[in-house]
């Protein structure tokens, strides 16, 4: 338009000689191309035309704090660690020089079903491969974080102390080579309390399942979060933990799985998986004829510690009261569960978290109810039945067992409902 034969096209008229090229008509010698005609020398390349040095790269430009800092962690310093509360981890950003995120014990607790022992943690692991152990000198230095702040830890591990003891306190634990011939369970372990940090120490026969022990899980990252895997915790991580597990009662997962067929005409029996569910989960399996009902039924080591370790009849009564949907099974529903096993005496652990009772010095779990006196000096009578590896028993009276002794833990049921 201005007749000097060297407009720059931009419909502006007027000729600079070095337009950007970005439909603005404008030279500003830095432009990014992301079409803004802003040259601001550092935009992230997300798309949204801002420079802000810092964007974590899931494509939203936003810094949302999952950058490696150059300090070591440190809880007295937020910038150093990231506690999303949805997350089933929290992330020390340095921590020995490298970004690792680190399992919440109440969440590796029951990552294989309820009080996942060691065995059940490597089946996890196993399809979970970013997850591992922690090594001795990660266990150091996640143990010296808390040593100035040992009150803090349930702010990171869901807010608990452990279920499974009386004690408040959590050891978090991580299994290694025995040192003894007949040390049973060998780990490395470490004792967080409300105002207390123990040293990393070898235990002889300390299985994560037990008492108040939990495995201590990590993963390490480089945080660059484009894995485009997001697992709906707002991290942009897939890590893993959907269990995409068709129970036959719809668990919510986004699975697309055709439905479990179930067969309530029949007893429930562990050699037809028609008839029963086992989650692993969930703190119960179900089986939908037992004695004539859909029973859900208590794992034994969920019931072994409920309202505290080695639970007897007094504190499961206690818990009772407050949940009032569970009750102790009925004699002919202890005998249609025995029957469920009896074919198939080694299938008990598949229901059982994978562990023998840790109060008995041999491989069984007793399950009891208790029961009316036969005699005046019956101090603690209970029905009860005793399963073992390659033996089911019969339900039995028992004048003197309560469900916190020897190999005990209350049986408990409550009616399958299948909108649970």
């Amino acid at each position: 338009g201005m007749g000097d034969g060297t407009d720059d096209g931009m419909g502006d008229g007027t000729d600079d000689g070095t337009d950007d090229g970005t439909g603005d008509g404008t030279d500003d010698g830095t432009d990014d191309g992301m079409g803004d005609g802003t040259g601001d020398g550092t935009d992230d390349g997300m798309g949204d035309g801002t420079g802000d040095g810092t964007d974590d790269g899931t494509g939203d430009g936003t810094d949302d704090g999952m950058h490696e800092p150059s300090d070591p962690t440190d809880l007295s310093n937020p910038d150093t660690f990231v506690n999303m509360e949805d997350d089933d981890f929290w992330t020390a950003l340095n921590l020995g020089g490298q970004v690792l995120d680190i399992m919440r014990l109440n969440v590796a607790d029951n990552i294989n079903g309820n009080n996942s022992n060691f065995v059940k943690v490597d089946e996890w692991l196993a399809s979970n491969t970013e997850w591992r152990y922690a090594t001795q000198d990660e266990m150091e230095l996640i143990a010296d974080l808390f040593r100035d702040n040992p009150a803090q830890f349930t702010a990171l591990n869901g807010g608990v102390w452990s279920p499974k003891t009386t004690a408040d306190e959590w050891t978090a634990l991580v299994p290694t080579e025995a040192q003894n011939a007949d040390d049973a369970s060998p780990a490395l372990g470490v004792t967080f309390k409300p105002d207390s940090v123990s040293a990393v120490a070898y235990k002889k026969n300390f299985n994560a399942g037990a008492l108040g022990g939990a495995a201590l899980l990590v993963r390490t990252m480089d945080h660059d979060m484009g894995d485009g895997m997001d697992d709906d915790m707002g991290d942009g991580m897939d890590d893993g933990i959907d269990d995409g597990i068709d129970d036959g009662m719809d668990d919510g997962m986004g699975d697309d799985t055709e439905d479990q067929v179930i067969d309530d005409t029949i007893p429930s029996v562990v050699t037809n998986d028609e008839t029963f569910t086992n989650n692993l989960l969930a703190d119960h399996w179900t089986g939908y004829n037992l004695a004539g009902n859909a029973l859900d039924v208590m794992r034994l080591t969920v019931a072994d510690n409920l309202g505290g370790n080695n639970a007897n009849f007094a504190t499961v009564d206690g818990w009772l009261a407050d949940n009032t949907e569970w009750r102790y099974a009925t004699e002919d529903e202890m005998q249609a569960i025995a029957d469920f096993f009896r074919d198939e005496p080694d299938s008990f652990l598949d229901f059982n978290d994978g562990v023998w009772s840790p109060k008995a010095d041999s491989e069984e779990w007793t399950a009891l109810v208790p029961t009316t006196a036969q005699n005046d000096g019956d101090q603690n009578p209970s029905i009860g039945v005793t399963f073992k590896p390659a033996s089911v028993g019969n339900p039995g009276y028992k004048k003197n067992w309560n469900a916190g002794a020897a190999s005990g833990a209350a049986l408990l049921v409550r009616i399958h409902d299948p909108s649970l």
